[in-house]
């Protein structure tokens, strides 16, 4: 005998909502849903530059997990990665599963390393290399440099210091030249405007004249007021421009100093060369202070 099985019509009704629950919860009856995040830290959250930080997670429901920057993926709901950053830094977590993907950040923060100034002093003895000319030419090993006008032309003086004793990344801070006056030649109270000037070709103290100067630079790299009358240090800033030998941008020939108008009267100062022996503490010196990246 066959059983019939017999449906009454009102059971119709309750197929769609059956169908839909399928559709939306699938046949096992549950829900699918997005991945979640339950942790994403660093530890430590702060920390100085060269020293790392280790990044942990903690996701739940994902099939895939990407970090960046740094395009690092992972497929274990949970675990660590040790970073390096040299900066500040915001990573960002993604999980994903098949419904889509959610995101977290969380920032590492980098305490830049402190930055240690150093100062030094450049002052050679007789192996420097300095010297002044005048209308009559050069003078040699002299203990003496010279700057200003006298009568239809003017001192100038020439110097070249060996920048070998600083590091090669070295950042500049501050230099300054500067030459001691021991003596001067004109009216008490006249007024040098004086120029430094970078050369733009080489040149040698011994035999340089007023024939073969080597050329320099039109605008001057610092200016410096000398009243005629004191005694004492001069100084000339060359921050920039000592910047611009070390990184190479410019190629150290040295400097030249000379009145802003030569040639205007008879008024100049005498300053020591780096050839003075009686007190080397007077010679030439460049006064640097820098630091390294």
């Amino acid at each position: 005998m066959k059983r019939i099985i017999k449906i009454h019509k009102h059971h119709f009704k309750f197929f769609p909502i059956v169908f839909l629950f399928l559709f939306l919860f699938g046949c096992d009856g549950i829900a699918p849903t997005l991945p979640v995040i339950n942790s994403f830290t660093a530890n430590p959250p702060n920390i100085d530059s060269g020293d790392s930080s280790v990044l942990s997670w903690n996701v739940t429901n994902a099939t895939n997990i990407t970090i960046i920057p740094g395009n690092m993926t992972f497929t274990s709901p949970s675990g660590s990665v040790a970073l390096f950053p040299t900066m500040s830094t915001n990573y960002t977590l993604t999980a994903t599963n098949a419904e889509g993907s959610v995101s977290s950040s969380f920032a590492i923060n980098v305490n830049s390393a402190p930055i240690t100034e150093e100062t030094i002093t450049i002052q050679p003895g007789p192996e420097g290399k300095d010297n002044y000319i005048g209308q009559l030419g050069a003078n040699g090993d002299s203990d003496y440099l010279k700057f200003g006008s006298l009568s239809t032309h003017g001192f100038r003086t020439y110097l070249q210091f060996d920048l070998s004793i600083l590091p090669a990344d070295a950042i500049i801070v501050s230099a300054d030249l500067r030459l001691y006056r021991c003596s001067n030649f004109g009216v008490q109270g006249f007024i040098i405007v004086t120029e430094l000037h970078r050369l733009t070709e080489s040149w040698d103290e011994h035999t340089i004249n007023p024939l073969n100067q080597p050329d320099y630079l039109s605008s001057p790299e610092s200016t410096t007021s000398v009243t005629i009358g004191a005694t004492g240090w001069l100084s000339w800033d060359i921050t920039d421009l000592l910047q611009g030998w070390m990184d190479g941008s410019v190629v150290n020939y040295g400097v030249i100093i000379k009145a802003m108008n030569e040639g205007i009267g008879s008024n100049y100062v005498i300053c020591y060369s780096s050839d003075y022996t009686t007190d080397s503490s007077l010679r030439p010196k460049l006064l640097i202070t820098y630091y390294s990246p």
